[in-house]
């Protein structure tokens, strides 16, 4: 725990990290929760087809969100490297 607190005081990216981690961990729960609640529809076919809308959205909606973490986090990576 004590790591933990000096890497914060001392290495101003260190929040960052943590933040976009744990947002990063969240859209991978929305990105399972589509996936996997959509894997039943290809074992039962007789399972409403409609539903298949709301996986695909959720599924794609996690994939973006990863994305769009990784890209900020890189963009942070990359402006703070001119300062270092």
């Amino acid at each position: 725990m004590d790591v933990l607190i000096s890497d914060i005081v001392f290495h101003p990216f260190v929040d960052l990290m943590i933040v976009l981690s744990a947002l990063a961990g969240i859209s991978f729960v929305i990105f399972l929760a589509g996936f996997l609640s959509g894997l039943q529809h290809l074992y039962k076919i007789d399972e409403n087809a409609d539903l298949l809308k709301t996986y695909r959205a959720r599924v794609t909606w996690g994939t973006v969100l990863l994305v769009f973490f990784m890209v900020v986090w890189e963009i942070i990576r990359w402006i703070a490297g001119f300062f270092m």
